[in-house]
């Protein structure tokens, strides 16, 4: 199977860069005609539309989840100088401060659990809709490609057709003389 760059033939321009294979059929299927691509191109960029909001969506999240490690890790501070401060280690009010800071370390380590899965559950939406991108792509090339051919051979059995079919008043009567004579 022969395998096609899309990119322009005059060495100049812009081409999509996307390889593309002839007769492949992608997630968009096959499209047949101007009007199927035109659906499929809006139905594109109707999903394309609502990833910014995805991705704020998720820095949000991260944000949020930043701005708790700081508050839990000031009030860890802030405990840990009363705990430094403490005159017996081994006094009950000081295990507690103890208790308390490993507690909100704990929570801490989950907050920054919680914003690592969220930032890679972003990095997962982003390469998805890039590889729907790279999708639609190859799909409109191949498409465009195939229209293009179809015109093209559509235009060459015209034309074929239209220059064995009609004749010349001379090249009729040349033909029936050369027939009847």
């Amino acid at each position: 199977m022969a395998y096609r760059q899309n990119a322009p033939a005059s060495g100049g321009g812009s081409g999509s860069g996307a390889m593309s294979m002839p007769n492949r059929q992608g997630k968009m299927g096959t499209v047949s005609s101007a009007q199927d691509l035109s659906e499929k191109l809006e139905e594109f960029q109707t999903g394309m539309s609502k990833m910014p909001q995805v991705i704020t969506r998720c820095l949000q999240m991260i944000r949020m989840f930043d701005t708790k490690v700081d508050d839990a890790r000031s009030l860890i501070r802030k405990e840990s100088e009363h705990y430094a401060m403490a005159k017996d280690p081994n006094a009950a009010s000081t295990i507690e401060i103890k208790t308390r800071i490993d507690s909100k370390q704990t929570a801490c380590l989950d907050l920054c659990e919680q914003k690592e899965a969220n930032a890679l559950q972003c990095v997962d939406v982003v390469t998805s809709e890039l590889q729907n991108l790279e999708d639609y792509i190859a799909n409109i090339d191949e498409s465009l490609f195939t229209n293009m051919e179809a015109e093209e051979e559509a235009s060459a059995a015209a034309s074929s057709r239209a220059a064995g079919g009609a004749m010349t008043r001379p090249a009729a009567a040349a033909a029936a003389a050369a027939a009847g004579g």
